[in-house]
């Protein structure tokens, strides 16, 4: 499976957008629209989502 150098574009501003840094409206834009209509990319982006959420109920958890 090859990667389209759309895909590595956009791959690269999953985190700071996963992180709802602030990123110029164009840019924001045109991850929603590729995110929209990319199934690989869909997935990654989840496969992000939930490695992020995670991360942040280990964070808030008591320690033992």
């Amino acid at each position: 499976m090859t990667i389209d150098k759309r895909c590595v574009k956009q791959r690269a501003l999953f985190s700071d957008h996963l992180d709802g840094q602030k990123l110029p409206f164009w840019r924001a834009l045109l991850i929603r629209f590729h995110l929209r209509f990319c199934p690989q990319c869909q997935l990654t982006h989840r496969s992000f989502e939930t490695m992020r959420d995670a991360l942040r109920d280990l964070r808030d958890r008591d320690p033992l």
